[in-house]
């Protein structure tokens, strides 16, 4: 195998890779990494180069790993607490579904949707999501005073954003 033909890293569907775009830049692996992952100590002037070298070469970031090195699924869950039947009648989750997803994938994050039929099914798929890093956080519907969701998950780790009247309380 010559020089060139070594395998460089993580490749693309192109063949590109991170040290090709770090070489490129005459940057390192690592201040590519940093650039792409928005961490401070690389100058403007390399984080141009490198941010120019990867359009040029048309390489991006591999999700799988660089949510390993996140530790980040770029993910949000939803469980819905409903018979499967009767979502379709229900005017406000398909709305719901619909907005979360156009906000979420400007920023890159994807909707993981899960339907449940009673709460011990709900709060297993919590405990699967946190178990699994299946997702970064969860969206909370239909809230009730006494609800023991929050709780659950806070024990589990799980940030949750609860989607309720402005004047909820728990």
């Amino acid at each position: 195998m010559t020089d060139s033909s070594k395998p460089s890293g993580r490749r693309n569907s192109n063949n590109v890779t991170i040290n090709d775009v770090a070489r490129h830049a005459g940057v390192s692996k690592t201040a590519v990494s940093f650039v792409f992952n928005g961490r401070p100590g690389i100058s403007e002037e390399a984080q141009k180069r490198t941010l120019d070298s990867a359009e040029k070469l048309g390489w991006r970031p591999d999700a799988k790993a660089r949510a390993l090195s996140l530790r980040k699924s770029r993910a949000i869950g939803l469980v819905i607490r409903r018979e499967p039947a009767l979502l379709s009648t229900d005017p406000f989750f398909p709305q719901f579904v619909a907005g979360a997803e156009i906000g979420m994938s400007a920023s890159g994050y994807a909707l993981v949707l899960q339907v449940a039929d009673d709460i011990e099914t709900e709060n297993e798929a919590y405990r699967t999501f946190a178990r699994e890093s299946r997702v970064d956080g969860v969206f909370l519907t239909d809230l009730t005073t006494d609800d023991q969701r929050p709780a659950i998950l806070e024990e589990l780790g799980v940030p949750a954003t609860l989607v309720c009247p402005p004047k909820c309380y728990l």
